[in-house]
């Protein structure tokens, strides 16, 4: 099932209060879910804390938030290694029923186009994720470059739980929202479906 992780573009360089943030949050999601094209009911926003964090803080979840995806693209990676392994290991047992059952040999040798076509696929989609990491891997060491460099900018916190539904799926999530007056861009981490039950 697909995963529902939201980056907002909000207009909104400074919340003054939680009745504002609220509301700017709601928009977002709407907004998030309409790109999408999700079905979306909001039964609340709980804001949990803000605070004020420096440049190196932002910095920093960015990198972790690249850190995961490389996790799960490993993930994905191993699993493609075992179905290139499964893939090759059916192409030549079929060869070996073609010398044992010369009846069946077309039978076969249409079964072994099949599986050389998927083993195709599956060596692509490596390459491709494969290809995603390194680049991922890249901007983790050019973020690294501009950690350190003592910089004035200050960023808030905002860290909520959104209560509702996503395309008819409850979801109770966290997260915490990065807030600038220069960066329109927000960085979110999103711990998803947690056990979350208020305050």
């Amino acid at each position: 099932m697909k995963k529902y992780i939201y980056i907002f573009i909000l207009s909104i360089s400074v919340f003054s209060c939680n009745d504002n943030l609220q509301k700017e949050l709601e928009q977002s999601y709407i907004i998030a879910a309409e790109r999408e094209n999700d079905t979306l009911q909001i039964d609340n926003f709980e804001i949990i804390n803000t605070k004020k964090v420096d440049f190196d803080y932002v910095q920093n979840i960015r990198i972790n938030n690249l850190k995961y995806i490389i996790s799960i693209n490993q993930l994905i990676v191993e699993k493609e290694n075992q179905n290139i392994g499964l893939l090759k290991k059916n192409i030549a047992n079929r060869n070996k029923l073609i010398e044992l059952n010369k009846k069946k040999k077309d039978e076969y040798l249409i079964q072994i186009e099949y599986d050389q076509q998927r083993l195709k696929e599956a060596q692509l989609r490596l390459k491709n994720i494969e290809h995603k990491n390194a680049l991922t891997h890249q901007k983790i060491v050019l973020i690294g470059f501009e950690l350190n460099q003592k910089r004035e900018k200050k960023f808030e916190l905002v860290k909520f739980v959104f209560n509702g539904k996503i395309n008819t799926e409850n979801r109770i999530d966290t997260l915490e929202l990065m807030i600038s007056d220069e960066f329109k861009n927000k960085f979110i981490k999103n711990n998803m479906f947690t056990d979350y039950k208020g305050n």
